[in-house]
């Protein structure tokens, strides 16, 4: 969880809501997409959360990085 939350803090405000679209888009690596209300009003934290519960940690932690490749953002790799 620890490397979850620190890609999350490194994320700014704009890269955390284009990070909740792509978990929200159903064609995303063959995991169920996150319904838009239980994100909507997630900061970082709530967005780990919800990833843990939809995914579990392992899960969450693939998604994570197939979504930060997808969005350019391989240098938040490190923190993984």
């Amino acid at each position: 969880m620890d490397q979850l939350f620190g890609v999350m803090d490194q994320l700014e405000e704009s890269d955390l809501n284009r990070f909740k679209s792509f978990l929200q888009d159903k064609t995303l690596a063959g995991f169920k997409p996150i319904p838009r209300g239980k994100l909507q009003n997630c900061d970082s934290t709530g967005v780990v959360m919800q990833m843990r519960d939809s995914y579990g940690q392992d899960g969450a932690v693939a998604l994570t990085r197939h979504i930060l490749l997808k969005m350019n953002k391989v240098y938040l790799l490190e923190y993984m």
